[in-house]
């Protein structure tokens, strides 16, 4: 079941899986490895699975970033439609904008 809020995408189980529990598995895996064999000449298996692990986790971070970006410009580009036809910002009382403008 997926849940949506305001500033928020939807969350499904899969999403989620991705996002969190396969870059966490998969660094895990690496560390596994690792400690199974610690000789330092085999780490070269388990240093790119948890390469590739925290790989996963910093593309999904930057995903989100961009996407709030995104997000934050539609909000402006609303703000400033509603500005345009309104002669105010959203956010500001009706009160300050009559004094604004008294003369």
């Amino acid at each position: 079941m997926t849940e949506r809020t305001p500033d928020r995408e939807p969350t499904s189980p899969l999403l989620v899986t991705v996002r969190y529990v396969l870059p966490i598995a998969v660094v895990l895996a690496g560390v596994i490895f690792f400690l199974l064999d610690p000789d330092v000449h085999n780490f070269e298996g388990p240093a790119a699975l948890i390469g590739a692990g925290l790989s996963v986790l910093l593309l999904n971070v930057l995903h989100r970033a961009g996407v709030r970006g995104d997000a934050d410009r539609d909000r402006e580009e609303d703000a400033r439609r509603y500005f345009d036809a309104h002669g105010h910002w959203p956010d500001e009382a009706r009160a300050s904008v009559a004094i604004k403008r008294a003369p």
